[in-house]
């Protein structure tokens, strides 16, 4: 369900959507927020390197009045209303190289030890209970432990276990290596389905992914055992100082199998470009958060230029062609698309489920009513 926020309303059609801005919003810095502000701000999203292709449907942003933001269309496009409601979307302005924002709570510290978040006497709506958030950077293995204020630290603790993301194993079929083969990434699917239970043995927060990565969408499925393939040379397999425990068993089982493996090891910093950048690596692992709209994250992380699968989507078919797909399916029947993309990714070996991530938080026993919200945090 999508909820109005700096824009109060909207009217939309095939090739037009207008959004009425509400009025006497302020920026942290006392300024009020214009229409221009917005079409500034959405200018500059649309235009990024890593998210102009799926805004590719949109013609034209500006603003024909006060208050008054149109975004035109070229074609249909199913999206451009959730796109809208994404973090990426966030309406801001810079000044003296520092992001504003419009939110409940403004910046007021930020460094190494610790970041501050204070309560914005002028937000546009209620006004936050808690006046002031403090995060302080904790030391490796410091006690994760939630407690009042009203009990002692010995007081009994128990513990909420969450969901916080997945990992899959991605190959960069579109090099010029064994790895475009169909017979060598097959194998490697099923030398990992039928050793993916041993991956608990690793650590206890990570569980067999068996299914998919669309959650409860996704369904149990079983790859057909493959013969040895022929390779020519060793294939080498992407790791970073995060994925290192996970790549040098995923290195030991595909070698057991009989598949040379040579690791080359990239900082986390690079990974980060896995989109963009080619690091002549064969393969790696990934992991993953979607956002509370499942649907529209797999979209992300199909589509976005820094998207892992970003090159190997434009070997598997023509992108544009996709979102095509996309942009004229209605939002409300996203799942079943997914589903069907999700399954050619498995059936061609381009991404093969590893794990399912989860995040567990003690809390004292006199702490009640807890409830887990995305990305696994607790309310």
């Amino acid at each position: 369900e999508i909820l109005p926020e700096l824009a109060h309303s909207w009217e939309q059609n095939d090739r037009l959507l207008r959004l009425y801005i509400r009025k006497g919003v302020k920026f942290h810095d006392g300024s009020f927020l214009t229409a221009d502000d917005i079409v500034n701000c959405l200018k500059v999203l649309r235009y990024h390197p890593c998210h102009k292709e799926i805004w590719l449907p949109v013609k034209r942003i500006h603003s024909p009045a006060a208050y008054v933001v149109e975004v035109e269309l070229i074609q249909q496009c199913s999206y451009i209303l959730p796109l809208l409601s994404t973090i990426h979307s966030s309406i801001y302005k810079q000044s003296n190289e520092k992001l504003i924002g419009t939110g409940s709570f403004y910046l007021e510290e930020n460094n190494e030890a610790r970041t501050v978040l204070r309560a914005f006497e002028d937000y546009y709506r209620e006004r936050a209970l808690l006046d002031c958030i403090e995060f302080v950077q904790m030391p490796k293995g410091f006690e994760m432990v939630y407690r009042s204020s009203v009990k002692e630290e010995q007081s009994e603790t128990f513990k909420v276990e969450s969901d916080s993301g997945f990992g899959v194993v991605i190959m960069n079929a579109y090099r010029n290596s064994d790895i475009r083969k169909q017979e060598i990434r097959d194998f490697i699917h099923y030398i990992i389905g039928v050793n993916r239970d041993k991956i608990i043995q690793l650590d206890s927060k990570i569980l067999a992914n068996h299914n998919g990565v669309l959650g409860y969408h996704s369904v149990p499925y079983r790859v057909r055992k493959v013969p040895l393939p022929k390779v020519t040379n060793p294939l080498i397999l992407q790791t970073t100082a995060y994925t290192e425990k996970l790549a040098v068993w995923l290195k030991g089982i595909l070698e057991e199998a009989g598949l040379p493996i040579v690791l080359k090891e990239i900082t986390f910093q690079e990974s980060l470009q896995n989109g963009y950048t080619d690091h002549d690596t064969d393969l790696f692992i990934h992991g993953e958060v979607f956002e509370m709209n499942q649907s529209l994250s797999f979209f992300h992380f199909l589509f976005l230029n820094s998207s892992p699968l970003a090159r190997n989507m434009e070997e598997k078919r023509d992108r544009v062609e996709l979102l095509q797909l996309y942009a004229n399916t209605p939002f409300d029947n996203w799942d079943k698309l997914n589903i069907q993309i999700e399954q050619s990714l498995l059936q061609s070996s381009l991404m093969i489920p590893l794990y399912y991530s989860k995040r567990s938080v003690l809390f004292s026993d006199d702490i009640m009513n807890i409830t887990i919200k995305n990305f696994g945090y607790a309310d």
